[in-house]
């Protein structure tokens, strides 16, 4: 999967199982790349950034993260590709951290 614009992309690989499980969206998007050599699917998402995806993937693979560190906006932009994809639980999680940290409790 490639992430990023043209002039700052990164290239990431994502077990396709674990796409099913995890990230139904994204897995059938996958399903939909023809072109592919070997094993190997590329998918191009050159509107997600790439601290983004990051998180994204650990969310994916290791069920926990940790948004203490992160400014709001880059928050918000999880929330928002994370609601693209469909990832309900790691946007629960983005938003509840966005409340809680802001002082509405």
């Amino acid at each position: 999967m490639m992430v990023g614009n043209e002039s700052n992309k990164e290239s990431f690989k994502i077990h396709q199982t674990v796409l099913f499980v995890r990230c139904r969206s994204l897995y059938n998007e996958l399903q939909d790349v023809d072109h592919y050599e070997g094993y190997v699917k590329e998918l191009r998402k050159p509107d997600i950034p790439i601290n983004v995806f990051r998180i994204i993937i650990q969310s994916i693979y290791g069920d926990s993260i940790c948004l203490n560190e992160l400014e709001a906006g880059v928050i918000f932009n999880l929330m928002r590709v994370s609601i693209e994809l469909g990832i309900n639980k790691l946007t629960e999680v983005a938003e509840s951290h966005l409340i809680m940290s802001n002082g509405y409790k």
